[in-house]
C-alpha cells in the first residue's frame, strides 16, 4: 500500500490542455514527412491527431485508477485508518467516473476515426476531428468534481505511514504530555522519524535499534478522557493504534499538568487504557525536572513503584525505557 505513486491529480482544463497540445505536436513529429495538400494525408493527419489527444488523455486516467491502491485488499487496521481520513464510498465513485470517461473516450475515438475514414474532403476531416476535441473536452469537464475530490484525497493519504511486522510500543497519553519527545529520545541521535498529519495532529513513526533488531515506535495522537464514540477522528486513530499494533503501550504522565490537563484526567485516561486493551502498559513519569523529590517519591508510592521516572529533556531515565522495551522484546517474541 503506497499513496504515493499515484499520480498529480490535474484539473480537467490541465487535462484538456495536455491532450491537445501534445496531440498537435505528436502528429507533427510522426507524420512530418507526409504533405497535407494530399487527401489521403490530410486524412492520416486528423486520424492521428485524434489517436494521441485520446491515448494522451485515457493514459492519464488509467494511470490514476491503476496506481491508487484498493481498498477491498487492505487489512482492516489500514482501512479503518484509511475510512476516519477520508470518506472511501466517495473515493470509489470519483474512480468510477474516472474508468467511465477512459471507456467514453476510447469510443469516442473508434466513432469520429471511423467518421473521417468515410470523409472525402479535407474540410470534413477537420470538422470530425474538432467535433471530437470538443466531445472529449466535454467527458473531461464532466469529471472535474471528481479530479479535484481525487486531488484532496491523494493529500490526505499520500503520507499515511507504513507500519512493519516489527515489535511495536505505541506511546500514549494527554495532548502535550511530552510524548513525540520520548519518541526522538529513545529512537537516537537520527531517528528514522516521519510526520504524518492528520487534520491538526499527527501520528508519529519511529524505530530503535538494538544491534541488528528493529524496535516499531508509535506516537499517537493526544488522547482525552472520553467515551471512543465521543472521540473525534484524531483520537480514534490512536485508539486503532492501541487495539492493532501494540506490543506494549507507554503511558505517558504530566503530573505537573504542563500539558494543560490535571492529574486526575490523565489517570482516568490511564484506566481506561488499562481497562480497554490487552497489551501491557508502563507508566512513565515525564517531566520529572519540573517536581521537588517529596513529589516524585508521592507519586512513587501512589503507583507502588510501577512506574518510571523521566526527563526526556534532559535525557534522564530514557536509557532505561529503552532497556524495558528490550526486555518486553525478547519476552514477547
Amino acid at each position: 500500500m503506497n499513496f504515493k505513486k499515484i499520480p498529480r491529480i490535474m484539473t480537467s482544463q490541465e487535462l484538456i490542455d495536455m491532450a491537445f497540445s501534445r496531440s498537435i505536436k505528436e502528429t507533427k513529429k510522426k507524420l512530418s514527412y507526409l504533405k497535407s495538400n494530399r487527401v489521403n494525408n490530410a486524412r492520416k493527419i486528423e486520424q492521428k491527431k485524434i489517436e494521441i489527444a485520446s491515448k494522451e488523455s485515457r493514459q492519464y486516467l488509467d494511470t490514476i485508477l491503476k496506481k491508487t491502491p484498493s481498498f477491498t485488499s487492505l487489512p482492516d487496521f489500514y482501512y479503518e485508518l484509511i475510512s476516519l481520513t477520508i470518506d472511501i464510498d466517495r473515493t470509489r465513485k470519483a474512480l468510477g467516473a474516472l474508468k467511465w470517461a477512459s471507456e467514453r473516450i476510447g469510443s469516442l475515438e473508434g466513432y469520429y476515426r471511423g467518421k473521417i475514414k468515410a470523409s472525402q474532403t479535407k474540410e470534413e476531416f477537420k470538422k470530425r476531428r474538432r467535433e471530437f476535441f470538443g466531445r472529449l473536452a466535454s467527458v473531461l469537464r464532466q469529471i472535474d468534481g471528481e479530479l479535484g475530490y481525487l486531488q484532496v484525497m491523494k493529500g490526505k493519504l499520500k503520507n499515511l505511514p507504513i507500519f512493519k511486522e516489527e515489535f511495536t510500543v505505541v506511546i500514549a497519553g494527554a495532548p502535550n504530555a511530552g510524548k513525540s519527545s520520548l519518541l526522538r529520545a529513545i529512537t537516537g541521535a537520527s531517528p528514522r522519524v516521519e510526520s504524518y498529519p492528520f487534520t491538526t495532529q499527527k501520528l508519529l513513526l519511529g524505530y530503535m535499534l538494538n544491534g541488528i533488531r528493529e524496535y516499531q515506535i508509535v506516537d499517537t495522537p493526544g488522547l482525552l478522557d472520553r467515551d471512543i464514540e465521543e472521540m473525534n477522528p484524531v483520537e480514534r486513530q490512536a485508539i486503532l493504534a492501541l487495539d492493532n499494533l501494540a506490543d506494549i503501550i507507554i503511558f505517558v504522565y504530566d503530573p505537573g499538568e504542563t500539558c494543560g490537563f490535571p492529574k486526575s484526567t490523565q489517570l482516568d485516561i490511564l484506566e481506561n487504557i488499562q481497562k480497554n486493551f490487552n497489551s501491557k502498559v508502563l507508566v512513565m513519569l515525564n517531566k520529572a525536572d519540573l517536581l521537588e523529590k517529596d513529589e516524585i517519591n508521592e507519586i512513587v508510592k501512589f503507583f507502588h513503584d510501577k512506574i518510571y521516572i523521566c526527563s526526556v529533556k534532559d535525557n534522564y531515565g530514557v536509557d532505561k525505557i529503552k532497556e524495558y522495551i528490550i526486555t518486553e522484546a525478547k519476552r514477547i517474541i
